[in-house]
């Protein structure tokens, strides 16, 4: 959206992206561990518009605990819906390995131990497509959408499962002009497939941590800006007890604005 609400809390790159996108978008947000992204990817839900939805998935912590993360750092979870697909899905799929070596111990028959009709629920890889995209479908606005890891959905989907699901995220964002970020780690992903979703992507951006160890400076760098590779650059950042600010010794945005 180009009506000046904030995106990530870093004014330059927020203004950047705004002046040169209109409509929903989706953006891939490129890591590595340690970078910090997942503090970013909950600084940019946080700053959502008030009343707007804001979808939050993640594949690395409850979603019990996500809330009193969000106020450490002194942001209002309220609003915010939370889904630890993580948690849903492996504790489903455990439960019913545990279930099937429990009955083999007490020697059931194979008989006994096949599964009855078949169901398709969270604890299966395409129960995760169903419920990201039936919360989707229940949305009739602009949203805010952030899942804080694609790779898990390497992980528990086909290839071509996972590219084709971030594909539909951007389309339901492009229809109601929501806003979904989506986190990859390159190094977890064949290059044709992070080829393809980089292609997809209207936005991509890049966090990098400083080659100085010692320095918590951090350089996102806005690699795509969809028909405005005019704005891209750089653009210093640094955590905080309050999240991510601006670190303006590493911007070097671009000059035309």
């Amino acid at each position: 959206m180009s009506d000046g609400h904030t995106l990530f809390g870093l004014p330059a790159l927020d203004g950047a992206i705004q002046g040169g996108i209109r409509g929903g978008w989706l953006a891939l947000l490129l890591d590595k561990p340690g970078t910090g992204a997942q503090l970013l990817a909950k600084q940019f839900a946080h700053g959502a518009p008030g009343g707007r939805p804001i979808l939050f998935y993640s594949t690395t912590e409850r979603e019990d605990h996500l809330p009193e993360v969000f106020r450490g750092f002194g942001w209002d979870p309220a609003g915010i819906r939370f889904t630890d697909l993580d948690r849903v899905y492996f504790a489903r799929t455990h439960r019913r390995e545990l279930e099937t070596a429990q009955a083999r111990e007490r020697g059931l028959s194979l008989a006994e131990l096949a599964p009855g009709p078949a169901r398709t629920e969270i604890g299966s890889p395409g129960g995760v497509s169903q419920k990201l995209l039936a919360d989707l479908s229940q949305l009739s606005g602009p949203f805010r959408f952030v899942l804080d890891s694609s790779d898990f959905l390497f992980e528990v989907l086909d290839p071509l499962e996972s590219t084709k699901l971030v594909r539909q995220i951007r389309n339901r964002a492009l229809e109601l002009s929501g806003e979904a970020l989506v986190l990859l780690n390159p190094s977890v992903v064949d290059g044709r497939h992070r080829a393809f979703l980089e292609g997809i992507a209207d936005i991509v951006l890049r966090l990098e941590a400083s080659e100085h160890l010692a320095s918590p400076q951090r350089r996102l760098l806005l690699e795509k800006l969809r028909n405005h590779p005019e704005r891209c650059g750089s653009f210093g950042t640094e955590p905080s007890p309050g999240g991510f600010r601006p670190s303006e010794s590493l911007t070097s945005p671009p000059a035309n604005r």
